[in-house]
């Protein structure tokens, strides 16, 4: 384990993913739509977003601890 960390922020027009070294530099984000209305095109989106991060930061993968940060509303 490298120390790096995956992070995925789902929001209702964008999805970003950025990794985050051991000593807090935060490499450069990715970002894309989030698409609207479709539960398994997010699902890919965010594989795809993944897969991007992957591809520009190979050394780190394939399995960095991930968090996923989404909206949500408190009844």
């Amino acid at each position: 384990m490298n120390g790096v960390r995956l992070g995925i922020d789902l929001g209702g027009t964008k999805i970003e993913g950025a990794l985050l070294h051991p000593d807090g530099r935060l490499a450069p984000r990715i970002r894309i739509p989030t698409p609207q209305g479709d539960y398994h095109a997010t699902l890919d989106a965010i594989a795809g977003l993944v897969g991007e991060l992957a591809s520009a930061h190979p050394g780190h993968f394939p399995r960095p601890p991930a968090c996923c940060a989404m909206p949500t509303r408190c009844a």
